[in-house]
């Protein structure tokens, strides 16, 4: 019991040495350095989880608009092919006469606007 009175004591002398303006200011300074370090340290993440977001919607976006630029570049060559197949089996045209393969691929520019060469062969 004799120590606590006295280590009270020790501490009261210790703090009784420090000037009056320290003691109310140190404290408010804390508290501001505390709050600002907390409210930045939530903005920095809520940032960084912002961003996180932003990018997984913009690669959802592009990789959405390549799959659907793929798949309108590639369904052109797909329905020529089948075109021609259909063309040829129905008789339309025949492969040994070259006018008539020359008017089918003139009507196919025709049709397949966004094609800049066609060809057909065989053995």
């Amino acid at each position: 019991m004799k120590n606590i009175p006295i280590s009270f004591s020790l501490v009261a002398k210790k703090i009784s040495n420090i000037p009056l303006r320290t003691v109310l200011t140190v404290p408010f300074v804390v508290q501001i350095v505390g709050t600002v370090g907390l409210v930045s340290y939530l903005s920095f993440i809520n940032g960084q989880k912002a961003v996180e977001d932003l990018v997984t919607q913009l690669q959802a976006e592009v990789s959405d608009r390549i799959e659907e630029n793929l798949n309108s570049y590639l369904t052109t060559p797909i329905r020529i092919v089948e075109t021609n197949k259909a063309a040829i089996e129905s008789g339309h045209f025949s492969l040994r006469s070259s006018d008539s393969v020359q008017q089918y691929l003139w009507y196919l520019f025709q049709i397949y606007q966004d094609i800049s060469i066609v060809a057909i062969g065989n053995n």
